[in-house]
Parts: structure tokens; sequence; C-alpha cells
């Protein structure tokens, strides 16, 4: 996950100012649109008086951007099915595990274990 900090562009009071609204990730900037964006930097900016100009769309977008391309860098999590054993043995109880949304269904490569679910 990369940090809000490690975008281009976004440094100083608007770097507190992402933070303070809770934009404190790459993928958080990346997971809403800009007007969402400008209306939580607003209510921030109202309840912290952090003394930043408003960033305009652009400098959003760009930052977006930006976000894209570090992301790009860096690779994304991916997640992988553990068997319920493994996780037995290393002590977690499967209730504890968070759930993840399934974006995609890949075809398994061949050679790494996964059986064609036919």
């Amino acid at each position: 996950m990369a940090q809000i900090s490690e975008v281009s562009g976004i440094t100083g009071s608007t770097l507190e100012l992402f933070r303070s609204a809770g934009l404190d990730t790459a993928e958080s900037l990346l997971s809403r649109t800009v007007s969402d964006i400008l209306a939580i930097l607003d209510g921030a900016n109202a309840l912290y008086e952090i003394p930043v100009r408003r960033p305009s769309e652009e400098s959003i977008r760009a930052w977006q951007a930006s976000a894209r391309n570090l992301l790009k860098r860096q690779g994304v999590p991916v997640a992988s099915r553990v068997p319920e054993e493994k996780l037995r043995e290393a002590g977690i109880e499967v209730t504890a595990m968070p759930v993840a949304k399934v974006l995609e269904n890949p075809e398994p490569e061949p050679g790494n274990g996964q059986e064609d679910p036919q």
C-alpha cells in the first residue's frame, strides 16, 4: 500500500490536509471521484483550519495519475487462497479472517498447483 506522501506533488500543508481528511494512501485517492475528494478536503479544512488553498480539480486529477503510476511501479497486492488447515496450524481462527472481494477470477497458471475447476 502506497502512502499519500509518496504521490508526487502532495507535500507540506496539502499533505497535512489529505492526512487530516483520512486520505492517507494512494489507493484512497484513486477510489474516489475528484468532486468527492474536494468535498472531503473542504470538510477537513473547515474542521482543522489548515492554512492551505483548496486544490484545483486539475491538481487532483494529476495526483490521481501520479498515484496510478506509483501503484503500477509497486505492483498491487494479490490475495491468494490459504487452506483452512494452514490457518489453524498458524493459530488463526477462520472466523477472524477478513473477507476478500473477488474482482475477477483469473485462469490458473499451468504448474502452480491449482487444479482446473471443470
